[in-house]
Formats: structure tokens, sequence, C-alpha cells
């Protein structure tokens, strides 16, 4: 059965240019063929030390098209130096229509462009006080694996079988992996006491592409990991049941003001969010270059964190000064600007 295209498919769509319309009625009233996204667990998973002596979690990802059409992507103008990019979605009659789904960027270790913010990996703690971190990247989409060649649509062989840099997608019943060996594949265990953690990988994080269920997006790990030893034991490899939750309940970060600072600069901020408890981490990830790091951190209550944040030179010139903020478990993404 052809799902009903969601509200939020509704206003996306409904706000873009129509590219490609219906010469009849018939045609018109022809539903979306959305495609569905959902993220295998991490695979391949193994604790490593660096090139530049850093340990580190590596593993591989795989995500998959079980919807009714597939995910294509196709690069659109240019600004500010990155490539806007188009979700095509078409109907049963052969018509489509396109939304804008985020930005092509330049992946320098993997010499070809990727779609923005396509993935998020999350280590997570069971126990403790949530020491975790966490890692976003970017997928250039093709089909590398054929999950299920029975679903209706599916084809028999790679429909997007090349990086292209104006033209993407994983069709129908087929997966896009990346392997542990890449670069962006991994979360740094710099400072992480041993442990049982919760390794999640959520597809489409920023819900800018559009799908029959977005519900599916993530999956999960349950590990234990020994930095001193650079060991890893999966203790589930297809969930986290087994594990209890985090102490304090859910954590959500909503907001951080003032949020940016220059090179060298000390400011006082304060956090808001839920969840926040005494010993609550905070600290700042994702970014490259001069690192915000928070000291003197005083929870006032369960909604409210003041912290002194100082951004410390580090030497090279990074194109990426916007970090992510992680409190406890929770995480509010591009939360914090590093001005020069």
């Amino acid at each position: 059965m052809i799902p009903q295209i969601t509200n939020r498919a509704l206003r996306l769509v409904g706000g873009c240019c129509l590219l490609c319309i219906a010469t009849t009625g018939q045609a018109q009233q022809s539903e979306f063929l959305l495609p569905n996204l959902q993220a295998f667990p991490a695979y391949d998973i193994q604790v490593v030390e660096n090139f530049g002596g850093v340990v580190e979690l590596r593993f591989s990802v795989s995500t998959w098209n079980s919807g009714q059409g597939p995910l294509e992507l196709v690069a659109g103008a240019v600004e500010r130096g990155k490539q806007n990019v188009r979700q095509r979605t078409y109907r049963e009659d052969g018509s489509y229509e396109e939304s804008l789904a985020g930005r092509f960027v330049w992946h320098q270790g993997h010499d070809h462009f990727h779609l923005e913010d396509y993935a998020l990996y999350t280590l997570q703690a069971i126990q403790g006080k949530s020491k975790r971190s966490s890692s976003k990247t970017s997928f250039c989409l093709m089909d590398t694996d054929l999950i299920d060649g029975q679903l209706p649509g599916a084809p028999n062989s790679p429909a997007y079988a090349n990086c292209g840099n104006f033209f993407q997608g994983i069709s129908v019943g087929w997966a896009d992996e990346y392997g542990y060996q890449l670069p962006g594949q991994s979360i740094e265990l710099t400072n992480l006491k041993d442990g049982n953690y919760r390794l999640l990988i959520e597809a489409d994080p920023r819900d800018r592409l559009l799908e029959t269920d977005d519900s599916d997006n993530t999956s999960c790990v349950l590990l234990d990991i020994s930095v001193s030893n650079q060991s890893v034991t999966v203790l589930n490899p297809d969930g986290c049941d087994g594990g209890s939750p985090p102490p304090g309940g859910e954590v959500t970060v909503t907001g951080i003001s003032p949020n940016s600072a220059s090179v060298g600069e000390t400011v006082s901020v304060t956090i808001s969010g839920t969840g926040f408890s005494d010993g609550i981490d905070v600290t700042f990830e994702n970014g490259d270059g001069s690192k915000p790091v928070a000291s003197d951190v005083v929870v006032v209550s369960d909604t409210e964190i003041h912290a002194t944040v100082t951004v410390k030179k580090r030497g090279g010139n990074k194109p990426d000064n916007v970090w992510d903020l992680l409190v406890g478990s929770g995480a509010l993404q591009d939360a914090f600007i590093v001005l020069p």
C-alpha cells in the first residue's frame, strides 16, 4: 500500500518550486512514493590508536531504503561555497517534485561531495555521569548492497552506482555502507572511563529528508569499552536491552547564552534545558580549531546551569568553528560559535 504523505512532507513539498507537473487531473492526484531510511546497528567495532596517537572507537555503518520510492538528491545553486541539494520525490506516474534537503560539501578525505548532516553518531554512558562523545558525519549516497530485492520498485542492479557531484541516491531495497577505515567513522575516546556504553546511529538527525516514517531512523549497540586496554566487547549487537538508563533521567539541552566567543576570550554562560544534576559533564565537541572549554560549572536547578567558557588558542586554520554542546547525555547541535 502506498503511504499517505506526512503533514511535514506536505508543508515542505508544498513550499518548494514545482519542477515537473503532471498534465492530467488523475496524475495530479497521484500519491508520492516516499523513501524510508533505516539505520542498521554499527558493526566492525574496534578500539584503536590512530596515527596521531589518539585512541578512538571505529565502526562501520549502513543505512538502507525500505520505502516505496528512491531517495534521490539533485545538486542545485551554489551559495557561500556550498551547493544546495534538493530531494526529488516521485509519484506513481513518473512525475516528481523537489524540495530543499540540505547542502553538498566537498570532503577532502574522500575526494568527493557529501550530503551535509546525513548521520549522527552518539556514544552514551550507561552508568556514571554520562561521560560521552558524539560525532556527526556526511555521506555520499549510492547503492552499495542489495538488502531486499523483493520490495516493489527494487532494482536488480545499482541505480545509483557512482558518488556523483550533482546526482546521488539510494534505491528501494538497497543500502549505502561506510566502512570503519574511512574518515569520519570514529569517535574519540580521550579521557573516557572504562565501562558500558550505547553506540547510537541516527540517519537524517535534523529531519530534512521526506520519508514515510521518521521513527525507525535510529539503531543502537550495547558495548563494554576499555580505553586502558584498547578493547571493546559487543554486549548486544542488535539493540541496547540489558542496560539501565543513565541516572537522573533524560537530559535535554535547549540553549546557551551567549552562544559565541572569540579565540582567547573567557565568557560566563547560562545553559538551559532539563534533567540537569550536580556533577554533570559540560563539554563541546565536533568542531575544528580553537576549542571552547567549560569550567566552574554550577547547576543552579534541573533546568539551568552557569559556567565559564574559555576558547583556547590552537594552531592552524580550520574550517569548522561551530561546536556542539554536550551536557550529560543531552546534546545541542551547532550551539557555540568561535569567532576569530
